[in-house]
């Protein structure tokens, strides 16, 4: 989950349009679209030959958007859930959150973690935020003193919830390509997700000298900073540390296949679910919120028998969904464990 800024007044509406864009662009069908006028409604819902279905939800206290779609591609063992929120924090300013959920049947080997291509093309494209810090299209350089001392303040920030994955430099060197695997398709797999730095020889040097050389990371080396770093109270094994030795031994396939262990390392979710759900509503929690206040707009306004019917099980339809959606969710996070 990370924050938008410098959206154009009404932010909501603006950036919505652009996801809608974005997420059709990828190949996702949108074709006829209306929606609806109704406080609280269910804005639209496709149903695409049964290889597809999207929903969209909004709520106008608090103003919030949120968006479902299911997928069966070739595997058909595989349905693929996409669900994103937008939340307004002020005119100019959205937080944007994105669930991306594989469910399985049968005895099939585990998908790799991965982010959806659409939220790479967001954090290139608009001024992004990921605990408070701008992302940006490039990996953070850590080089001169004042980088230093910035990286360990925001190493031990309480706000962070994210990992910082700091690619350390060989002895000596300033030149960002001679890092034990390229950074830039670790970058681009897990924006939007992880913090990735770049740390300068004369950088390391530093940060040996400020938390000590069993937290620090250096001669190619690759460390991965977990939240709440405190080098007073944890273990060096709390934050994890690959030297470059290990990772030249790293399997067979040279680059690539440390690379995907440090991608799928780097995407694992650390904090609680319901803390998780708190900060990202699931789409059917959202959908069942907007369907109750739909009803009470239409109850209060002397609406009809039918349309008091057909709402109240629409939302029990929701409910049910939703706990559907939280035991699929705990089953696949058990075969991930």
């Amino acid at each position: 989950m990370f924050v938008i800024q410098h959206q154009p007044h009404g932010s909501l509406a603006h950036f919505r349009g652009k996801l809608v864009r974005r997420l059709a662009h990828d190949g996702s069908t949108f074709s006829g679209v209306g929606a609806s006028g109704k406080p609280g409604a269910v804005q639209f819902e496709i149903d695409q030959d049964n290889s597809e279905h999207a929903e969209a939800v909004r709520l106008d206290e608090p103003r919030y958007w949120a968006f479902r779609l299911q997928e069966r591609l070739k595997d058909t063992a595989r349905i693929w859930t996409t669900e994103v929120g937008i939340a307004e924090r002020s005119p100019r300013e959205v937080v944007f959150g994105c669930r991306l959920i594989c469910s399985q049947r049968g005895n099939v080997e585990p998908v790799p973690r991965s982010i959806p291509t659409f939220v790479r093309g967001i954090v290139y494209t608009q001024d992004a935020y990921l605990d408070g810090r701008y992302i940006g299209s490039e990996p953070w350089i850590v080089d001169a003193q004042e980088d230093v001392d910035e990286l360990i303040k925001f190493l031990g920030a309480a706000h962070r919830n994210h990992p910082v994955v700091v690619f350390s430099l060989p002895e000596g060197s300033s030149d960002v390509e001679q890092t034990a695997i390229r950074v830039r398709p670790f970058f681009r797999r897990t924006v939007g997700f992880v913090h990735t730095v770049v740390l300068t020889s004369a950088a390391a040097f530093r940060l040996s000298d400020e938390i000590g050389r069993e937290f620090s990371v250096y001669r190619q080396a690759i460390r991965t900073y977990n939240p709440g770093f405190d080098p007073r109270t944890h273990l060096p094994t709390d934050h994890p540390l690959a030297t470059a030795p290990r990772i030249a031994e790293w399997g067979d396939g040279g680059d690539s296949d440390f690379t995907d262990f440090l991608v799928e390392q780097s995407l694992r979710i650390t904090r609680p679910r319901d803390v998780l759900e708190k900060e990202q509503p699931s789409f059917q929690s959202v959908k069942r919120i907007a369907v109750h206040r739909a009803r009470e707009s239409v109850s209060a306004g002397g609406g009809g028998e039918a349309d008091l019917l057909q709402l109240a099980e629409e939302e029990l339809r929701a409910a049910k969904q939703e706990a559907e959606t939280s035991l699929e969710l705990a089953l696949t996070a058990d075969s991930r464990a």
